[in-house]
């Protein structure tokens, strides 16, 4: 029992202390750690909090459970592990969590933000904006949820002003983010009408006479000439 109480000691002065190759090794040694709550925080929770290196959280995530996957930390906002993933821009480390449990994918916080949002709005090249994006969808996540700003994670990313991205490229690869979030929030009623519903759909973004996800396509926020009608492919369906 000293042994184990040690062990622990251990591990969390070398999270706070940020020694990583001595995460790194405790952890090794003693997996089970990684699952433990001191003070209402499990370890996993308190290293990804410390931003520890991503290949660190990466390795960890293989050994944490699901239930700790999915522990929220009401004293920090609400923030679950997938939040901060999305925050910090980890696409493999965020993959590997919704790989074990999709529960926290929508969960929002306090201020009602989801992991979309944070990724969104996140200084992160276009790489990680559009790999994040793609993890975050596939694993169910709503394009359409509002923060408490009644904002939806499009929102935010119109208003980001993207300065991680290439210069050159800026603008077309904005565009193809946008084309990702705007296709999957066409409404299924659409979808469900085939191809002259969607047509329709269409000719009605392109006029500006609807809104998506309370986005306008075009004029959006003052970027006229980046945003421009992004129109579905209907020619597949």
């Amino acid at each position: 029992m000293a042994s184990e109480k040690k062990n622990t000691c251990d591990l969390h002065s070398a999270i706070h202390g940020m020694r990583w190759d001595e995460v790194r090794r405790i952890t090794r040694r003693k997996p089970r750690l990684i699952n433990e709550k001191y003070l209402g925080m499990t370890s996993l929770q308190m290293i990804v909090l410390a931003k520890a290196p991503e290949n660190l959280v990466l390795e960890i995530l293989e050994d944490a459970e699901k239930e700790v996957i999915d522990d929220v930390n009401l004293k920090v906002a609400g923030r679950s592990i997938v939040y901060y993933l999305a925050l910090y821009g980890y696409v493999d480390a965020l993959r590997r969590a919704l790989e074990k449990s999709q529960n926290r994918v929508n969960w929002q916080t306090e201020g009602d933000d989801t992991p979309l949002h944070v990724l969104l709005q996140g200084k992160h090249s276009f790489r990680i904006h559009l790999h994040g994006l793609q993890v975050l969808l596939d694993a169910g996540a709503d394009s359409k949820l509002k923060n408490q700003n009644g904002l939806t994670p499009i929102d935010v990313y119109v208003q980001n002003k993207c300065d991680e991205y290439e210069n050159t490229n800026a603008m077309k690869q904005k565009e193809e983010i946008l084309q990702l979030l705007y296709s999957v929030a066409v409404p299924g009623e659409v979808l469900a009408r085939g191809k002259q519903a969607l047509s329709a759909f269409n000719k009605d973004l392109e006029k500006g006479q609807i809104t998506v996800n309370q986005v306008q396509l075009v004029g959006i926020g003052g970027l006229e000439g980046i945003v421009k009608p992004l129109m579905l492919d209907i020619t597949k369906m």
